[in-house]
């Protein structure tokens, strides 16, 4: 007599199969190379962040901010390479670290005196620029050039 599998044996089976299977799809994770152009100085060090649509509380100041990722640079050679991103709407923040002091220098009303940038390179104002007007569509590996600003000089 035959024993009978009941449906429910399946399913995690199934499951698995569908998961090593060649067809199966693993979520494509795309790079943004990031290089801040027109630095004053060779000073010290550019402290890049990263800002993901869906966390931009503190916006664009790294240190007030919860950035996605934050790397760091010789102000000699001002490139980084965010990996590992999943396709979505990113910006991209930084500042020059003329001192190696962990932060980029401000004069007493807060204002960056050392290099800062962001992405898409808006204009900027009395006010730091949103995040709408620094965002990018980043869907394939992508390389931006941000051009430095000096607010405070």
């Amino acid at each position: 007599m035959r024993k009978l599998v009941k449906p429910q044996a399946f399913v995690p089976a199934m499951i698995l199969m569908a998961a090593w299977s060649p067809g199966a799809v693993a979520q494509e994770t795309v790079s943004l190379n990031v290089h801040a152009e027109g630095l004053r100085s060779t000073k010290g060090q550019v402290i890049f962040c990263l800002w993901r649509e869906s966390a931009v509380q503190g916006f664009p100041t790294c240190e007030k901010g919860k950035p996605a990722a934050k790397l760091t640079a010789p102000a000699t050679d001002p490139v980084v390479t965010f990996m590992g991103l999943t396709p979505g709407k990113y910006a991209v923040s930084y500042g020059q670290d003329d001192d190696g002091d962990g932060h980029p220098q401000a004069n007493f009303l807060g204002i960056p005196t050392s290099a800062v940038g962001l992405s898409n390179n808006p204009k900027v104002s009395m006010k730091p620029p949103s995040f709408k007007s620094a965002g990018l569509d980043i869907s394939a590996d992508t390389s931006i050039t941000i051009k430095a600003i000096y607010p405070g000089s």
